[in-house]
């Protein structure tokens, strides 16, 4: 069992923000882990846009 906390991801290569500064995606389970899936949390900023594609979902 994996147990992971925000606080855990934060400030670390899990915590990916854009370089545009309009979104922020915490990597909470990888595939790498083998888990069977991934989980993100993203988070888009209000009043901005963004073009998001997900190749592989």
């Amino acid at each position: 069992m994996i147990v992971r906390s925000f606080s855990d991801i934060e400030n670390t290569d899990r915590h990916v923000r854009s370089a545009s500064g309009t979104w922020e995606s915490k990597r909470i389970v990888l595939a790498k882990e083998k888990v069977g899936f991934s989980l993100h949390e993203t988070v888009l900023y209000a009043g901005t846009e963004t073009s998001m594609w997900y190749a592989n979902h």
